[in-house]
């Protein structure tokens, strides 16, 4: 039997605890339209996954990264690439052991392909072990691309970067419900859930060039098929077009942290307003048939006034396969404009 040793056990944060009153609950305006007609709702909602307790336990043992997966959509070309990596970290693996003095937390599931993986999983994961256990944890993750390395470079993170097996100490986070304990940090949507957006309470993006009114848009998949009318609407109140992908990660946390209205396709790019201490309007543009909940939930708290627009809702098509979804998701919608303005003016 492993010797676990349990560092820390808090009250799980407002708005994901067993006790939250409903008056704490995120609202926001939901716009769709079903079977032609248009439907407005004003609705609270509520971490799925509420604890009573999140705790922080270690215990001594060896982390071992886990084999890399193809999804069951990947090409033969994609499965090779895949076994390649395989071949590559088993040769890696039978290296001596790393030995670490510090505690460590692995987080060498998660493999991020957009900022919203790191921003909304990563990234809370590694500032709540470290504030709440009271020592300094060090997250223990993959190789990570550009884009992603400057991003943790920004943060008061210092991480082990290794596909070897290293020795230490390790950390892992639970959420508590009664006498139950589950595992948060390898399960999807957890940590966003359950920390946003206090988590990053004190950091901050100051910029002598903020942008107030700000609409990010889209490139590649998901675009609007009708954006140059909504960028004259937009633009006729203020609001300027930011392709976040166009700026350096730094400048792409200013401009998202200090934007005070923001219009938005629900998008990875999105991730960067948790920056944000106090958005006075968010409206989310969200393709058909997809509603998320996400962003209203990691977001809510820190906005005033909330919307979701969503062109149509269709909940045969909302309940069928990733491959029926996706065909909605990732392709071009159009945003109703009458919508649009009513939302716009109600700000």
């Amino acid at each position: 039997m492993q010797n676990i040793q349990v560092l820390s056990r808090v009250a799980a944060p407002l708005g994901s605890r067993t006790d939250t009153p409903v008056k704490d609950l995120t609202s926001i305006r939901l716009i769709y339209r079903e079977n032609g007609a248009e439907i407005q709702n004003n609705i609270r909602i509520g971490c799925p996954t509420r604890f009573d307790e999140i705790t922080v336990a270690t215990f001594g043992g060896e982390a071992r990264p886990p084999e890399f997966q193809w999804s069951r959509q990947a090409t033969w070309k994609g499965k090779a690439r895949i076994l390649a990596k395989r071949v590559q970290d088993t040769l890696t693996q039978l290296r001596r052991v790393t030995q670490h003095a510090q505690p460590i937390i692995d987080l060498r599931r998660h493999e991020p392909n957009n900022m919203a993986h790191m921003l909304l999983g990563v990234l809370p994961i590694c500032l709540y072990a470290q504030q709440s256990a009271g020592f300094d944890v060090t997250p223990l993750i993959n190789p990570l691309q550009t884009p992603y390395a400057d991003l943790i470079d920004l943060f008061p993170i210092q991480p082990l970067i290794t596909r070897q097996r290293v020795s230490a100490k390790i950390v892992e986070l639970y959420g508590v419900r009664g006498l139950a304990a589950y595992e948060l940090q390898h399960t999807p949507n957890c940590p966003p859930l359950a920390f946003l957006p206090d988590i990053y309470e004190g950091i901050r993006f100051d910029t002598d060039d903020p942008i107030e009114n700000i609409f990010i848009a889209r490139k590649g998949i998901r675009t609007l098929a009708n954006q140059e009318d909504v960028e004259r609407v937009l633009q006729a109140r203020g609001y300027v077009t930011v392709y976040m992908e166009d700026y350096s990660v730094k400048r792409q946390l200013e401009i998202a942290a200090n934007a005070k209205n923001v219009v938005a396709i629900h998008g990875a790019a999105m991730a960067l307003l948790v920056l944000n201490p106090i958005i006075n309007s968010v409206i989310e543009l969200q393709p058909a048939h997809a509603y998320h909940q996400l962003y209203p939930l990691c977001l809510g708290r820190r906005t005033k006034n909330y919307s979701v627009l969503l062109p149509e809702y269709n909940e045969a098509i909302a309940h069928s396969d990733w491959s029926t979804i996706s065909t909605h998701k990732n392709g071009p919608f159009e945003v109703d404009i009458t919508s649009l303005e009513r939302s716009l003016s109600e700000v």
